[in-house]
């Protein structure tokens, strides 16, 4: 996937970013039927598959966080497989083909597993409040 350009768009609502295929180029859609046709010619595919524009939402909630996470830490891993993850599914949503869909499931699974974890961690850490409190209100009916 090439990226001709990156712009900060006021069109795009509710997604992050949106991909839109280049002026003299094939829209996501050509490109998919051309690359099922039986006498393809893969000079001809290579030359209209043109760059795209990349537009980005800046007041998305998900774009501020990751740009408040990026410079907090600009080697962080978690954001940058994020940041990936987001751009693949923003593919995929734009009606392009991904170039490797298995990286694209293991990614989205880790990120399942690791939301997943999260939400195991917050149930352990309200229960342990809920019991704290009981406790507490229980020593105070014993004095």
């Amino acid at each position: 996937m090439s990226i001709e350009k990156v712009i900060i768009s006021g069109c795009v609502v509710d997604s992050p970013y949106c991909f839109v295929a280049g002026e003299h180029g094939w829209t996501a859609n050509m490109k998919r039927i051309m690359k099922k046709q039986a006498f393809r010619d893969s000079i001809m595919t290579r030359y209209m598959s043109s760059k795209k524009t990349m537009e980005l939402n800046l007041v998305n909630a998900i774009m501020d966080e990751l740009r408040k996470r990026a410079y907090a830490d600009k080697n962080n891993k978690f954001v940058k497989d994020l940041v990936m993850l987001q751009f693949e599914m923003v593919l995929l949503s734009s009606g392009f083909i991904l170039d490797d869909p298995n990286t694209f499931t293991i990614e989205s699974t880790e990120c399942l597993n690791f939301v997943s974890l999260l939400m195991r961690i917050v149930a352990m850490l309200m229960l342990t409040y809920q019991n704290y409190r009981i406790l507490k209100l229980t020593l105070r009916a014993a004095r």
